[in-house]
């Protein structure tokens, strides 16, 4: 049987797959920013699933650490796209799926940086701490989205001659292929989108 464990971030996809016998299947991708995780990332496997010739039958349980893990209205629709499929899943907080792979003692404490940022733990006596993992509208401070906000922030304001000018005002168009009143828009009208392209910044 085929045991399948994804890391649902902001801006990718990482997935581990392993059997009884200790082989392994990898995916790294992009998440797709045009529609939402719940829809996009059971796409995604399930193409993952038909390169690997794997049958859906031969996969036990798949195991997924999500931002969203916490949210259950959320957490079913992405559970439901996965039973359409005929595959077996659960939905995890991502900080805590983070802390039980790096800490098979379930003592001490991670601290996950990608699109968003978040610190998780538990001491000797099983007590939760959590901070950040707030959103990207809302904090996590030290993550990719909020590097990329303040560097577009400055350029916004050397744009606009109430800051200083910065070398940014070049590079960020360039490497995202937008520019930057367009990247206004999309913040003020899609945040699903904006912010993983925010953040690649």
């Amino acid at each position: 049987m085929w045991y399948f464990g994804l890391d649902v971030g902001g801006t990718h996809v990482d997935c581990l797959a392993i059997n009884e016998t200790g082989s392994r299947l990898e995916l790294h991708r992009n998440r797709p920013t045009d529609c939402l995780p719940e829809q996009a990332v059971p796409e995604m496997i399930a193409g993952f699933i038909d390169e690997s010739n794997i049958k859906s039958k031969q996969i036990e349980l798949i195991s997924i650490g999500w931002k969203h893990g916490r949210d259950s209205e959320r957490a079913k629709r992405m559970i439901n796209q996965f039973a359409k499929l005929g595959l077996r899943s659960k939905v995890f907080w991502d900080a805590e799926a983070a802390f039980v792979g790096a800490l098979p003692e379930q003592v001490g404490l991670v601290v996950l940086s990608g699109t968003g940022s978040v610190i998780y733990g538990k001491d000797r006596n099983g007590h939760v701490l959590s901070s950040g993992g707030w959103s990207p509208l809302l904090g996590d401070p030290g993550s990719s989205f909020f590097i990329g906000q303040q560097a577009l922030i400055s350029v916004l304001k050397d744009k606009e001659k109430i800051g200083p000018v910065t070398k940014l005002t070049k590079i960020i168009p360039q490497n995202l292929r937008h520019n930057v009143n367009d990247l206004v828009v999309l913040a003020d009208s899609n945040i699903d989108v904006a912010v993983p392209m925010i953040a690649s910044i």
